[in-house]
């Protein structure tokens, strides 16, 4: 539900997003571009992201399940989800 590169997505965590505002700041060093980047979130983004939020295991949105805990999910995960309907 946002238009932001792959890296930027799995590399996610929970003190970048404030659920309130509804607005997901990514800092500038982990940007392309070197700037911070503020993406607005949909009302269904928030929902799904405070569903998620329930099950945090760590800092990161999108944790790796696997060999540890204390990661993220990799950048290649996404390649391997079903098409969505």
């Amino acid at each position: 539900l946002t238009a932001t590169r792959t890296g930027e997505v799995v590399r996610a965590i929970w003190d970048e997003i404030d659920l309130t505002t509804k607005v997901w700041t990514i800092p500038g060093e982990r940007m392309k571009a070197g700037k911070e980047h503020r993406v607005p979130l949909s009302t269904r983004a928030v929902e799904i992201l405070k569903v998620m939020k329930e099950g945090q295991i760590n800092d990161y949105v999108f944790s790796s399940h696997s060999k540890s805990t204390s990661t993220h999910i990799s950048t290649q995960a996404n390649h391997r989800l079903p098409p969505s309907a």
